[in-house]
């Protein structure tokens, strides 16, 4: 009996030993396992289970490894959105393209006057206002100049709608193409005011000047504006979220694409009427119309930006976006004037005054209103820089799931060849090629060397003084000998005013580069598994234009060198007669320019995931330049009659241009990121800079023309040095020096560095 009890006490014992070491196999009925073996209560052995997540095993081999489950990425497929938001664009300036002062004349009542385009803009608002300075009235007309030379335009805020096709590449991976309109295109707010204040003054102006003298007059001043038509913006992007699934999916984003403009394009017209009858019964009417026009063309974008996205279901959901985007600018102020003079009899009249107005209904007679247009839409400014924009937006979204099993339990094997332990980038194949596009970011380097400006020959005038024979009086020691001569004319015939040498500009970086989207291609080999040799092709547009700085100096030194001499040609106290003296600029600006960059590389593999890989690139090449130079000519003449008779014409004319290197050396390094659909495709992201030698020098011509006239005379200045003026071919002048041809005036220095931001498509084999 006892012995009974015992073995009782010792089995109720183990019984309690085996709950305390697997409390699981007792929670349910169905898992507690099946007892192997039961041995001796002697032997005090318990039940041996086996685990419910092993399979048993044949006698002589070791039990079968767990299998865990495969989880399925969250979504695969593809995705549409629809969304909605606001845009906030901030814009480049301008560089300004400016029109040159017509010819000079004189009135019928001997005042200076000259030929405008409009009352409204630049040299016809400069007349009439100084008109009213110089006899005594206190009405300005406000130049529209201002308007049509600075950022004019903006975008409508509201983005009224935009769609986005994603596609799913991995649990974080993502390439989407979108397409969003992004509101009408408009006159600002300040280019409508400052329009209406220059429409009201025209009005206020003539009314006061009128007014006095005149039996009757009318004025009218109209404006009218003309909105846009839409842009459009079309982007391809990668995105990638920050985390791998989940209901709440942060990500970031990163692309490029095109945006342009559609349908018409904002306009402004400013129509100008005055017509008066005088107290003898002559009747006069002129009309001055101005059309401004304000083109946007197509330029190429990059974006970054940053998202969440909420699933309301499997698939659906709302997205909330911020998107920042810069790109090229193509966008111009294109001018069109059109003064119109009724013709009805032969009558003429001069308002007095220096300068002098003259209105004329005579088809024979000189007016001031009377410089037509000869090509249409002439450019008067272009945007010089990059046009950012900042989007925020909001939308909904739905998947469309791709056909896929459910999760497995077991991991699928590798199919036979392919890469070794699921890295994708590990393959055999050695060949790899890529097609790619994105944009170029950089400036113009502005180091360089002044080089010297000869000195004209010196000589002897026949009254004894001394002089030098030059070749233009725009620069160098032809501007310096023209202002020490100016300053010593004696009273009362001193001359106020100087020439503005052109020196800054010809002695300084002058040019500056705009660019826009790049496109490319690469060939790579396999050296070793973490080395390729590359060989590469970009190609990006752009511009070349001179700088504001260089195109104010520039039009300082054509303003100044009317006044000069026309001083002089008063200094003949009345022998100097018909003077006429006219400076002009005929100006090329904002020149096609494209690059081609061949390059050669070492790609050099970093770090890398079994779907991607990062790397650095650093090698170097040629840089190809394909492009004309912009270049400007300054033309001065200077014509009168001595005593009424003897002729006397002189040119001086000076032409700054550019050369530059057709083909430099290039270092290029980088570096990028691959993510592979599979083995033998995928998708690239690329950052590299190029660094070249800056190859842009600045070159000057001056050419004056031979003095012509009858009878033969010559004339030296009372001044030392002194200015001969001759057109006789036995005496020289003093603007009779040798032509200058190619004379450079400043060498360039220093690097220019160019960064690329490229998105690209490759393929293996």
């Amino acid at each position: 009996m006892s012995r009974f009890v015992r073995t009782c006490v010792r089995s109720l014992a183990a019984l309690a030993v085996v709950a305390c070491l697997a409390p699981d196999a007792w929670a349910q009925e169905t898992s507690v396992p099946k007892p192997v073996s039961i041995f001796s209560v002697k032997d005090l052995k318990l039940f041996e289970t086996s685990r419910p997540d092993r399979l048993p095993s044949a006698p002589g081999q070791s039990p079968a490894p767990a299998q865990r489950p495969v989880a399925r990425p969250p979504f695969s497929g593809w995705e549409i959105e629809g969304h909605t938001g606001g845009a906030w664009t901030s814009a480049p300036g301008n560089s300004t393209t400016p029109l040159t002062a017509g010819p000079q004349f004189t009135t019928l009542n001997g005042f200076a006057s000259r030929q405008v385009r409009s009352w409204y803009f630049g040299d016809g608002t400069a007349l009439l206002n100084a008109h009213m300075q110089a006899v005594g009235f206190a009405q300005r007309v406000t130049d529209l100049t201002p308007v049509l030379t600075t950022e004019s335009t903006s975008s409508s805020g509201f983005s009224p709608f935009g769609v986005r096709a994603s596609r799913t590449m991995s649990p974080r991976m993502g390439l989407e193409i979108a397409f969003e309109l992004l509101g009408s295109r408009t006159l600002s707010d300040d280019a409508r005011d400052g329009a209406a204040a220059t429409q009201n003054s025209f009005k206020a102006t003539w009314d006061q000047r009128l007014q006095p003298g005149l039996v009757s007059h009318a004025v009218t001043s109209a404006l009218t504006t003309t909105d846009g038509g839409g842009q459009m913006l079309l982007t391809g992007a990668l995105s990638y979220n920050l985390r791998r699934s989940g209901r709440l999916l942060p990500y970031v984003v990163a692309g490029g694409g095109l945006w342009a403009s559609t349908g018409d394009t904002p306009e402004m017209k400013l129509v100008g009427d005055y017509q008066f009858t005088t107290s003898s019964g002559n009747a006069y009417h002129q009309t001055d119309t101005v059309t401004a026009r304000f083109r946007s063309g197509t330029g190429g974008v990059v974006l970054a930006g940053l998202g969440v996205k909420y699933a309301l279901t499997s698939r659906s959901g709302l997205r909330a976006d911020y998107r920042f985007h810069v790109g090229s600018d193509p966008s111009t102020v294109e001018l069109n004037w059109d003064p119109r003079t009724t013709v009805s009899g032969g009558a003429t009249l001069a308002f007095s005054g220096t300068p002098a107005l003259q209105i004329t209904n005579s088809s024979t007679i000189q007016k001031s209103l009377s410089l037509t247009q000869t090509t249409p839409d002439v450019q008067v400014a272009s945007s010089d820089g990059m046009r950012r924009m900042s989007q925020l937006s909001v939308g909904y979204f739905y998947r469309f799931p791709s056909a896929a099993g459910p999760a497995q339990t077991v991991r699928p094997q590798a199919a036979p060849g392919a890469p070794a332990g699921g890295r994708l980038w590990d393959t055999a194949r050695k060949w790899e090629a890529d097609f790619h596009a994105g944009g170029l970011l950089g400036s113009q380097p502005t180091s360089g060397t002044a080089g010297n400006f000869p000195a004209g020959e010196a000589f002897t005038a026949f009254n004894g003084r001394a002089s030098r024979y030059q070749s233009t009086w725009m620069f160098g020691d032809g501007s310096l000998f023209l202002n020490q001569a100016v300053a010593q004319f004696p009273v009362p015939i001193a001359i106020d005013s100087r020439i503005t040498p052109l020196d800054s500009t010809l002695t300084s970086a002058s040019l500056s580069r705009s660019r826009s989207f790049s496109v490319g291609a690469r060939v790579a080999r396999k050296l070793t598994r973490r080395l390729r040799a590359e060989f590469a092709i970009d190609s990006t547009g752009g511009s070349l234009a001179m700088t504001d700085a260089a195109l104010t100096a520039i039009e300082a030194t054509r303003a100044s060198f009317v006044p000069v001499w026309n001083g002089i040609v008063a200094s003949g106290l009345g022998q100097f007669t018909n003077g006429n003296v006219v400076a002009s600029t005929d100006l090329t600006n904002d020149v096609s320019s494209r690059q081609t960059s061949l390059t050669g590389a070492l790609e050099i593999h970093l770090f890398d995931k079994p779907r991607f890989v990062t790397y650095a690139t650093v090698g170097g090449g040629v840089l190809l330049r394909s492009e004309t130079s912009p270049e400007a000519t300054i033309t001065g003449l200077v014509e009168f009659r001595l005593l009424g008779v003897a002729q006397f014409s002189e040119r001086d004319i000076v032409r700054v241009h550019y050369e530059a290197d057709s083909s430099v050396p290039v270092f290029m390094a980088g570096f990028g990121m691959k993510y592979f659909l599979s083995s033998s495709r995928g998708v690239r992201v690329d950052v590299r800079m190029h660094s070249s030698a800056a190859a842009i020098d600045t070159v000057v011509d001056a050419r004056p023309s031979p003095v012509s006239g009858e009878p033969p005379f010559a004339l030296a200045s009372p001044t030392t040095p002194a200015i001969v003026l001759s057109n006789n071919p036995s005496t020289r002048g003093s603007l009779s020096g040798p032509v200058i041809t190619n004379l450079k005036t400043f060498t360039s220095s220093g690097r220019e560095i160019q960064t690329s931001i490229t998105v690209g498509y490759f393929f293996r084999f």
